[in-house]
């Protein structure tokens, strides 16, 4: 009974797995060989992969390639890598065909270690182990121990610990620490099986277990299982030990075994080079009975090592085909693989129509230009049906017949047992698109390239039928009708047109039609987005759906003739705004096959949530056919594409809602990728790998910087979006698709940036958490602080000077102010003085008279400006000057040839000693000194009423009169007829008081 019970879970699994394969992904082209022999998953989840041809750094997007290069020193001892593992200092240790090897990312640099200084010959090594400060590495000749808590330099000149009490010139193939024991390892090698625990302290192995029954057999792989019992594989066969009865027991032979893994659901993977890979669940590891389920989908049977994802993503690697990987969650998207039953190769896998019989449990599928096939889901086996390479546009079940519409008419197919009888019913001037069974017994509608045709059975006749296009009553929009929807609801054909919009047919008692409503492009409030459509469904809760080449339309009916329309594109999260064919799920949500993948569309409290799924997700294609789908009465449903056809049922899609870990990759300043621990523009910017960056601080120039993202799940890293914010800059979350992982910040001001970002779900929905980077952009020098305690002081500085100097200006202004009224004051009186001598008409006593005003006037004019003791005195050498100046002018004044050199001469000075000394005593020239005196002695002739103006001009030096009426003006501002008009009037003002 046990045993029943057992294969009737095991059918039961199979089933489950059957239905969802796993998908499995291929990497290829940018490897640098295509033979993989290691793998690792480094701390951030990069994968790191090793060739034949040298070492490949996978991120999820791109591979970087490390191999023999022509610095000697920091480079690969060999190509050919057959271990890798990563320290608690992020270094890779490689071991290679020729040796042992160090890669330290952090400072991008290998170093090669010598296991054996004293032996000049390298060995291969095998595999790797890291168990707390020590590396137990297996070589094809033996087992060492390597001490790595110190730094690569210590490293290369320490003399490793050679295990000989073990496998003493063995090859060390496997190496597993012991899922209970903590401490112990399991050494597989060519000479058997080993328990072992190494004693640091004493530097001493002591070897716990090993098993006489296997002291000869070459085992090349170990893992353990849930019950921590050990399987191994030889050249031949899979076997298990179990550890507490030391009992072996063979279960399957297969041939060259190259690995094993037991996956954290407790499955175990088998790989061969020869036979590709296999799987066992983990509830039959323990049954007296084993099924081994072969899987197919590999690029290749040949396998050479397998590697599990901290993720639960499988790493295979292949010999001839790179790295095959496949996620081990479920995938719910079951594919077919018709391929071999396909007999023409040269037909083409476009899948244009689909159709499930649930009731034979049968996939009826047509292709373009190949005719009409079945497959039996009990079977698993396709069969050509006919209708030779034929394109079957469309398969409906009608009346407990299969109808198939075609480029050449309307068949029907009846199921013979074991073959197919195929009988055309119907036949149509062009291509048939879609069929439609009407709501009256015996009407048929087909949409055409030239219209939407009426069938109606005739008896024995056959169908009699009747056209509707452009030329028919009442007239349609078009010909080129591509797909058609019955509402039974209201009793109307809705037809989709390819260029002519979406036609509403309304129909009488008879199933005719009496009116048409044309929505399209171009008519006002009825409006959709596009008049190519493709797909029509209605929902459940009565929205009518239209799939055009411009977005998804959502009609609802308003009246009878009138709905309102809402439009979902790309720019509301789809894949492609042409909407090939849709479905409805039990649960309500829209799934949409587009030109570029397919859309979970799902409305809730009118926000529209909407989940993207291509190629990485596990479909066949990205390229979906217009309207090839169905679903089942079960929810299951079916798309066609150019490539095959699948099926999934809603309740088995799990939406995952937890984003991945987003990090950073390249980040660049001014263009420019900065490294760890390389200089970048005379420093060392960070001390980190990159993906590892927290914080980093950009100098003053340094203002435009540019990154991509990327997450540390690489096997899933094509089906993230990605979202960032830079707080102190943006104003809200800005979203990157994930063919776009570039930001990039230019000309930012100074100051402390925090970069968040975040990656989705696979499923495209992003959750709260985040992580974070801060940027700090220096001040520039010249806004520090001590720059601007330097620009105070300098601008106190200038305060004082332009305080000094105005100071000393206002001091020499006043001694120059007094300088020069001495000067005129000298001036006005020798003036004066010679005047009167010169008119002798005056008597003494006037003269007396005359000098006791010029008296009064000086001492009223030294009352006007009283001695301030505050300013500048002149000195007596300053007072001795004046009086010689004054008297030289005034004895010259008459003398139009009197200049300054004359000046100069009188006075006994050198021209230049003669202009320092008048600039600094009066601040004036020496020219606008005796200009002015010129001016000030005509002005005083002109009052005395005596001479005429052409005659005061000769007297006072002038030989121009003109040029003295010009002088004249512009000192007095007025003419010198002018200003002795003024004076006359004064004088007859002061006569009259």
């Amino acid at each position: 009974m046990r045993h029943i019970f057992t294969i009737l879970l095991f059918i039961l699994f199979n089933a489950s797995f059957a239905s969802n394969t796993f998908k499995i992904h291929a990497i290829s082209q940018q490897l640098s060989n295509s033979e993989v022999y290691s793998l690792l998953e480094d701390h951030n989840g990069y994968i790191w992969i090793g060739t034949l041809d040298g070492l490949n750094y996978y991120d999820g997007y791109n591979i970087k390639v490390f191999n023999i290069g022509d610095d000697r020193d920091n480079t690969l001892s060999n190509n050919t890598i057959y271990a890798l593992a990563e320290d608690k200092k992020n270094r890779i240790w490689i071991g290679t065909n020729d040796g042992l090897n160090i890669y330290e990312p952090l400072y991008d640099r290998f170093t090669q270690i010598s296991l054996n200084k004293y032996v000049s010959r390298k060995e291969r090594v095998n595999t790797f182990q890291i168990q707390g400060n020590h590396l137990f590495v297996g070589t094809h000749s033996g087992l060492y121990i390597i001490n790595i808590n110190q730094e690569t330099d210590q490293i290369k000149k320490s003399n490793f610990i050679k295990v000989n009490e073990v496998f003493p010139q063995s090859s060390i193939n496997n190496i597993k620490p012991d899922p209970v024991e903590k401490g112990v390892l399991w050494i597989a090698s060519s000479h058997g099986l080993a328990k072992i625990k190494y004693n640091a302290k004493k530097n001493r192995i002591r070897i716990l277990s090993k098993p006489q029954q296997l002291r000869e057999v070459k085992i090349t792989a170990i893992d353990f299982d849930n019950n921590n019992n050990i399987w191994y594989s030889t050249a031949q066969d899979l076997n298990k030990y179990y550890i507490k009865e030391k009992k072996i027991k063979k279960w399957k032979d297969i041939r060259s075994i190259s690995d094993l893994q037991v996956d954290r659901n407790g499955n175990l993977w088998i790989s061969s080079v020869s036979n590709g890979l296999f799987y066992l669940n983990n509830f039959q590891l323990e049954t007296e009975e084993i099924y081994f389920h072969k899987l197919m989908q590999t690029s290749t049977p040949l396998i050479r090592t397998l590697f599990l994802g901290k993720d639960g993503t499988m790493w295979i690697g292949t010999i001839g085909e790179g790295v095959n990987y496949l996620d081990v969650d479920n995938n719910p998207f079951k594919q077919y693989n018709i391929s071999k039953y396909i007999d023409n190769k040269k037909i083409t896998h476009f899948v244009r129509s689909i159709y499930k019989d649930e009731s034979q449990n049968c996939i009826y599928f047509g292709l373009h230009n190949g005719g009409l096939y079945v497959y039996d889901e009990k079977s698993k086996v396709t069969k050509k049906v006919g209708l030779g390479e034929l394109l079957v546009f469309d398969i409906k079940k009608i009346d407990q017949k299969i109808f198939v519409g075609t480029k050449q008419g309307i068949y029907t197919i009846s199921d013979k047992g074991n073959a197919h009888q195929v009988n055309k019913i119907i036949s149509i001037p062009s291509t048939c698109t879609n069929l439609l069974e009407g709501n009256t017994k015996g009407v048929l509608w087909a949409a055409t390239l030239e219209g939407v045709y009426r069938f109606e059975k005739d008896g024995v006749k056959g169908y009699s039928s009747k056209i509707y296009n452009r030329e028919s009553v009442p007239n349609l929009s078009g010909k080129n009708a591509r797909v058609l929807f019955y509402d039974k609801e209201y009793h109307e054909i809705w037809v989709g047109f390819e260029g002519g919009g979406l036609n509403i047919l309304s129909l009488d008692e008879n199933e005719n039609v009496k009116n048409v409503n044309i929505i399209n492009s171009n008519i006002g409030e009825k409006v959709i987005s596009n008049d190519f459509v493709r797909s029509i469904r209605k929902t459940i809760d009565g929205q009518y759906l239209i799939g055009t080449y411009n977005g998804l339309n959502i009609l609802k009916r308003i009246d009878g003739e009138n709905f309102k329309n809402k439009v979902i594109t790309k720019n509301d999260g789809l894949l492609s705004n042409m909407i090939q064919s849709i479905e409805e799920d039990n649960d309500g949500n829209i799934w949409l096959g587009t030109n570029n993948g397919m859309s979970r569309l799902s409305i809730q409290n009118q926000e529209i949530h909407i989940i993207n799924y291509n190629r990485q997700n596990g479909l066949p294609s990205a390229e979906f056919s217009e309207h090839a789908s169905c679903k089942t009465d079960s929810g299951d449903i079916f798309f066609g594409t150019n490539h095959l056809f699948f099926s999934f049922n809603n309740k088995d899609i799990v939406v995952s809602d937890k984003g991945l870990k987003a990090s950073i990759d390249k980040f660049n300043i001014l263009g420019d990728r900065v490294l760890p621990n390389k200089m970048f523009h005379g420093q060392i910017k960070t001390e980190q790998l990159i993906p590892d960056l927290k914080e980093i601080t950009l100098s003053p120039n340094e203002t435009s910087f540019s990154l991509d993202f990327m997450v540390n799940e690489v096997g899933r890293a094509k089906r993230v979006e990605y979202a960032y914010f830079l707080e102190g800059f943006d104003t809200e979350w800005k979203y990157l698709s994930n063919n776009n992982r570039h930001i990039e910040y230019v000309h930012l001001p100074y100051g402390t940036y925090t970069l968040k970002y975040k990656a989705s779900s696979v499923d495209g929905i992003f959750d709260e958490d985040y992580h974070t980077l801060t940027i700090e952009i220096e001040r520039p020098y010249y806004l520090t602080w001590y720059a601007f305690l330097s620009y105070f002081i300098i601008l106190v500085g200038i305060i004082y000077i332009l305080y000094l100097s105005k100071f000393k200006r206002e001091a020499e202004e006043n001694f120059n102010i007094q300088a020069n009224n001495q000067l005129d004051s000298k001036l006005k009186k020798v003036i004066e003085k010679e005047s009167l001598n010169n008119n002798q008409i005056k008597e003494s006593t006037t003269e007396n008279k005359e000098g006791l005003i010029i008296k009064e006037e000086k001492n009223s004019e030294e009352e006007k400006e009283p001695v301030d003791e505050d300013k500048p005195r002149l000195s007596i050498q300053d007072e001795k000057f004046l009086n010689k100046l004054s008297d030289a002018i005034a004895e010259g004044l008459s003398d139009s040839e009197f200049t300054i050199e004359t000046l100069e001469k009188e006075l006994g000075m050198s021209h230049s000693n003669f202009y320092r000394k008048v600039k600094k005593v009066t601040g004036r020239s020496a020219k606008d000194i005796l200009q002015e005196a010129r001016l000030k002695k005509a002005a005083f002739l002109i009052t005395k009423e005596e001479y005429r103006v052409s005659d005061v001009a000769y007297i006072v030096g002038f030989n121009n009169p003109k040029y003295f009426s010009k002088c004249f003006k512009e000192f007095f501002g007025m003419t010198p007829s002018q200003y002795e008009q003024t004076e006359k009037e004064k004088k007859e003002t002061t006569t009259n008081n």
